[in-house]
Formats: C-alpha cells, sequence, structure tokens
C-alpha cells in the first residue's frame, strides 16, 4: 500500500491507496502550530492506520509532498542521511513548507521503520518550462553558479488539473491553483509554458499571507528599516490578504466583506458582524486578489496564442464560485472559452506518479 502525506504550513494530509490506487483511509490535521504538533499528528496517523489495516498489506511506501527540490529527481528516494541533506538545502527557498516537509520525512523514517520513503517535488513539473520562461533578467554569470532560475511550484496540482481536462494533450490551458498559496500555468498541450510562481513559492499571485510579486526596492527598504528576519516574516506570513484585511482566512474575509460564505458548518464559529472599517478592508483584499488573477489571466491567455479552457482548482478555485465569477465577470475575450472546476488531489497525483516510475 502507498501512503501519501501531504504536510502544508500548518496541516498535514493523508490518503492510503492500494496498489489500484483506491482510497483505503483518509484525513487531515489543521491548525498546526509547531513542530511537536506535526509530529504528534503522524504519530496519530500510526495508530490509525495499525487499527484500521489488519485486514490489508502493510504500508510498502510513503510518499511525500515536498515543495522544493531544485534539480533533484522526482520521485527522489530518501535512504540515508546524505540524501536528506540534498533536499534540506533548498529549506531556506521555500521556508514555509520544506521545513515540515522535512520534519515529518524523518519521523517518518522512525514510526514507519520498514517503508519505503520518497519525495514528490512540487517544481519537478516545471522543469520543461522553455527557456525564455526559466530565465530570469539578473546577471546570468551570478545566476548560473547560484542557480537562480524560474522554479515553478504547484506543478503536482497544475500537472493533475491538465491531465483531467486535456489526458490526450491536444489543448491549451490556464490552470488556476487558488489556496493559501495561489499560482496559475498557462500549459500547452501538456507541456507548462508559464508560471506565475518563479524562483521561489512567494513570488506572482497575491496569497492568504504571501505578498506575491513586489517591487525589489520594497524588500530593500524594509531590511534596512525593519531588519532581514522581520522583513521575511512580514513579506511572508502578514501580507497578501491577511495584510490587507488583518485576517487570513479567505471564509472569513468573504463573510467579512458582506458575502455569503458557501460552506454552511462556517457560520456556527461566527459570533458577531464586522465593523465598517473590517468590511472596507475586506472588499479591497478581495478586489486586490481577484484583480491579480484577472492580469495574469489575459496575459497567459497571450502566452498561449488563445487557451480553450481555463480550470479552477485549489481549496478557494474550488470551493468558491464568488471568486471564480468575479474573475471572469465582463472578461468579453473569454465569453467563448470552456471553464472546468477541478477538485483538488494532489494525494492521488502523487501516488500516480510513484507507480508510474516503478517505485512499487
Amino acid at each position: 500500500m502507498i501512503l501519501v502525506l501531504n504536510a502544508g504550513s500548518s496541516s498535514l494530509k493523508y490518503k492510503l491507496f492500494s496498489i489500484e490506487k483506491k482510497v483505503i483511509f483518509k484525513d487531515s490535521y489543521n491548525n498546526l502550530r509547531k513542530r511537536t504538533d506535526f509530529i504528534k499528528a503522524l504519530k496519530n496517523i500510526k495508530l490509525t492506520l495499525d487499527y484500521k489495516t489488519k485486514k490489508y498489506l502493510p504500508v510498502d511506501l510513503i510518499a511525500h509532498r515536498v515543495v522544493h527540490g531544485g534539480d533533484l529527481e522526482s520521485p527522489f528516494l530518501i535512504s540515508n542521511r546524505a540524501e536528506f541533506l540534498k533536499i534540506e538545502k533548498f529549506n531556506r527557498l521555500a521556508p514555509l513548507h520544506n521545513p515540515v516537509a522535512l520534519t515529518v520525512i524523518k519521523e517518518s523514517q522512525k514510526i514507519f521503520k520498514n517503508a519505503k520513503q520518497v519525495a514528490v517535488f512540487d517544481n519537478a513539473f516545471f522543469r520543461e518550462l522553455p527557456e525564455i520562461s526559466q530565465t530570469l533578467p539578473i546577471n546570468q554569470k551570478v545566476a548560473r553558479r547560484l542557480k537562480i532560475h524560474r522554479y515553478g511550484f504547484h506543478g503536482i496540482s497544475h500537472r493533475y488539473v491538465a491531465n483531467q481536462v486535456d489526458p490526450e494533450n491536444k489543448l491549451k490551458i490556464i490552470s488556476i491553483h487558488l489556496g493559501a498559496g495561489s499560482s496559475m500555468t498557462a500549459i500547452d498541450r501538456g507541456k507548462p509554458l508559464e508560471t506565475s510562481m518563479s524562483f521561489t513559492p512567494s513570488d506572482g499571485l497575491m496569497m492568504q499571507t504571501r505578498s506575491g510579486a513586489l517591487d525589489p526596492g520594497i524588500i530593500f527598504y524594509l531590511i534596512r528599516e525593519l531588519g532581514i528576519n522581520r522583513a521575511e516574516d512580514l513579506i511572508l506570513k502578514h501580507s497578501g490578504i491577511a495584510g490587507l484585511a488583518e485576517e487570513a482566512d479567505i471564509k472569513t474575509v468573504i463573510y467579512n466583506a458582506g458575502f455569503r460564505v458557501e460552506d454552511p458548518t462556517f457560520y456556527q464559529k461566527v459570533h458577531r458582524r464586522p465593523d465598517a472599517d473590517t468590511q472596507k478592508n475586506s472588499r479591497l483584499a478581495l478586489d486586490k486578489f481577484v484583480y491579480e488573477i484577472r492580469k495574469y489571466l489575459a496575459a497567459y491567455d497571450i502566452v498561449l496564442n488563445g487557451a480553450n479552457i481555463i480550470a479552477f482548482t485549489g481549496q478557494v478555485g474550488f470551493g468558491s464560485s464568488l471568486i471564480r465569477r468575479r474573475i471572469i465577470k465582463d472578461f468579453h475575450q473569454f465569453k467563448n472559452k470552456k471553464f472546468a472546476i477541478i477538485e483538488p488531489n494532489e494525494e492521488l497525483a502523487i501516488a500516480e506518479e510513484v507507480i508510474k516510475k516503478g517505485y512499487l
């Protein structure tokens, strides 16, 4: 059996698959704050599986979603410390995600002692980006020495979307992944042409807590005024939607902006109405979020010389018809295009990848 562990910056999702890619069990742990929270969640997963899977074969392989793997092969077998350290060097380029994923890998090696451990990298899909897209406009001697180029992220999700809407690789797709992190990718007959995230997962679209694309001068200024650690913390954890609305949770922002939240369970947690300033700031945050997506959407349609399909995925892209409607509203050049809404399933995409590559 294959256990897929999908560690986010504050969550740990898992799905247990049979060799036929049938889901046997799945669950998620959310609002994880510390390293010890992830370790506890992982131990609970082991206890749950030990109890529920007695009639099944043991877990043969554990596949981990890892955001940044640089140019490492994907899937990447992790059987010793040297291989672990090869991934660890990318922690500083994905500080919200890679350290968490490596904590989960290290503990998995202890808890699931007989299982193979492999990493599937979120940037691997974008190794086929054209040179014009991969190249970043800085001194190329420095760029080559430090391996600075567009890596791209959310590749597991974007590849899954492309396979769902275009299994024969004949169409031109704009894939829009909206969640805590957000990105867009232009895909031409199965191959990525352009993507919004770049050297790190902080570039591109405005996100839940990340600023997205910023004038580099702002970053230099913040470093001088606040110091590098506070500047990094501000850009990664207190910007984007959270920076404008003073609230990161998209459902709460939608509610505070005066719109209906489509998840009925949300209202069980609501205790008060937002004041006028909160509503104003929340509307600005939503408007800015949608505005940035629309700019990329128009640009990627040009990159593709006319997209055939615009596909939404991610917890927000799939889950919020409000956001989708606002993105495509009055976009006259898209009135004849097809739209798709794809439920995110990175775990299945990961399981398919490791089976395809013969890791079982």
